[in-house]
């Protein structure tokens, strides 16, 4: 397939795509420097400084959802959720579907508290980690018996148990580096096949995103970082996945 063809071809995807998460009650955000603000980390550090557990963050989250695509993703068309419901027991916190270059790629994201110690005093994970890990866990055993074409069917195109699976759980001691720093944390992460992050890992990508913008004067965000003009697709007829 020539240059030309596939990207009118992966063009048609993304708005099949588009049309379809949309109608399930995604957002798209396809360029997350022209929604930051200022006020989005200021804001962001007083909610999660004053919470005590994960809850005034997810409202936040869900309020501002363009900072967990910020803090997850840097390039394409990107969709998010907040809370959506994986049959009848499971409710992610925020689902995020990538379009890339081999097709729909899909983050699920799990709270516990800002305040949850990560290791009890024998090294072992704590009962805020435990949790978090279990419930990815528990999403890919659900979406094993499914399979692709019933998570297809239920709002969540290509969703297969290999997603990437990312628990959001207390501070970074060091403001310049993550909890993946530490070994205990990616011994988990490599042993469970998901990613730990810590809130202050949202802030910090914030801040660069703004200081990137502000080194480019003529950045006026007019230019989606997907490279597609979404208001001229919508004239065309999709054809679904």
């Amino acid at each position: 397939m020539d240059d030309e063809n596939y990207q009118a071809h992966y063009r048609r995807e993304v708005l099949a795509y588009d049309n379809q998460l949309r109608r399930h009650g995604f957002t798209r955000i396809c360029n997350y420097r022209r929604s930051l603000t200022a006020s989005d980390v200021t804001s962001f550090e007083e909610v999660l400084d004053s919470a005590s557990n994960e809850h005034p963050l997810q409202t936040f989250l869900a309020e501002r959802p363009h900072l967990l695509v910020n803090t997850h993703l840097a390039h394409g068309c990107r969709w998010v959720k907040a809370q959506p419901r994986l049959g009848a027991q499971y409710v992610p916190d925020f689902m995020v579907a990538r379009m890339n270059s081999s097709g729909l790629e899909w983050t699920l994201i799990e709270l516990q508290s800002p305040r949850g110690g990560l290791f009890l005093a024998n090294n072992q994970p704590g009962s805020q980690l435990r949790e978090g890990i279990d419930q990815v866990s528990r999403w890919r055993g659900l979406l094993t018996r499914w399979g692709t074409a019933v998570a297809t069917s239920e709002g969540y195109p290509a969703l297969s148990p290999d997603f990437r699976g990312i628990v959001l759980i207390g501070r970074s001691g060091d403001k310049l580096q993550d909890l993946a720093g530490l070994q205990r944390v990616r011994d988990l992460q490599y042993s469970n096949g998901l990613q730990i992050w810590s809130y202050d890992s949202i802030a910090r990508s914030t801040r660069q995103s703004l200081r990137y913008r502000n080194t480019k004067p003529d950045y006026d965000g007019s230019v989606d970082d997907c490279l597609i003009d979404h208001r001229a697709e919508q004239t065309q007829t999709p054809s679904h996945p």
